[in-house]
């Protein structure tokens, strides 16, 4: 038996290139992405606020029977509620029709049963509504912060007096029996 010839040696390993894309950290890119997701955060708080500012803080869905499930009683603090789920539809993540007012309980029932979502949201809205709506939040586009932030805020402050008089500064919590039973807790901002 022959003995086999042993392969040629590898030649040196080839250099990996000198990485161009990152900046290192702490650099101008990386503190505009911080404060452009501080901004976010504001809007988000300033539109929940206005969600349940404008309900009165009390849960809307609270009555409503969800294909078979009636929500007859609330259950958890009350959150700003997106008809149209602000990762799926990032563009209208901050428009105040896109807004419920809704106590966690639902809020976790309805995030993980669209289509029993939808549904309501077409009865409730009606179809052509619904379809304008949808269109809207099929949309792409980038968000002016200071623009959306300053509409929320005269936004809040033109609601009727009855409504806001509940108003207290974000995170601050407040019990109170609705006009069903709902009590509604207020939780801090930016949820949805």
């Amino acid at each position: 038996m022959t003995a086999l010839p042993k392969p040629l040696p590898r030649g040196p390993k080839p250099r990996k290139p000198i990485s161009r894309g990152k900046r290192p950290k702490g650099s101008r890119t990386s503190n505009h992405r911080k404060e452009r997701k501080a901004k976010g955060k504001d809007c988000a708080a300033a539109w929940s606020l206005f969600i349940r500012t404008r309900a009165g803080f009390r849960c809307e869905l609270l009555g409503h029977d969800f294909d078979g499930y009636f929500h007859g009683k609330c259950g958890g603090v009350l959150q700003g509620m997106h008809a149209f789920p602000k990762g799926a539809y990032p563009h209208v993540k901050y428009a105040v029709w896109n807004g419920f007012s809704g106590c966690k309980g639902i809020h976790r029932y309805l995030t993980n049963r669209e289509v029993t979502w939808h549904r309501w949201l077409r009865k409730q809205w009606g179809e052509a509504l619904y379809e304008e709506r949808y269109r809207q939040a099929l949309m792409q586009g980038t968000h002016d912060f200071p623009e959306i932030l300053r509409a929320l805020r005269s936004a809040l402050a033109a609601l009727p007096a009855g409504t806001a008089e509940q108003t207290g500064s974000i995170g601050e919590s407040s019990e109170g029996d609705g006009p069903s039973g709902c009590a509604g807790r207020v939780a801090g901002g930016g949820r949805g």
